[in-house]
């Protein structure tokens, strides 16, 4: 029971942490100014590497968990639905988002995963 609640934990986190930074870059990559005329501010080629980077790891450490046996941590064998539902808005998100799509790294672990 101790396992499985700190791998829920340890999913949550770093779902939390990885939806959080990403829209913090979108909301700056749509941030306006209005001063004189209207600039619209972009991420910068750097923070979206950083962005996808980051999705990479990630993806890779959601891909490492579930390959592995987890089913034993839960009674009768059976994840929780919240746990896979988890895992599951967090690809869905990534697909959601156009910088995520060319990677074919990150396609290919979403899929994996799903």
């Amino acid at each position: 029971m101790l396992i499985q609640n700190a791998l829920k934990a340890y999913v949550y986190l770093i779902t939390s942490f990885m939806s959080d930074y990403v829209k913090s870059k979108d909301a700056k990559s749509e941030l306006k100014v209005s001063r004189g005329k209207k600039k619209q501010l972009t991420a910068t080629q750097s923070e979206i590497k950083e962005i996808i980077q980051l999705s990479k790891d990630c993806l890779q450490q959601f891909s490492k968990i579930i390959d592995m046996k987890i089913h034993f941590l839960w009674p009768e064998h059976r994840i929780d639905e919240a746990f896979i539902n988890l895992l599951s808005n967090t690809c869905f998100d990534v697909l959601e988002n156009k910088n995520f799509i060319k990677e074919e790294n990150i396609k290919h672990n979403v899929f994996d995963i799903l």
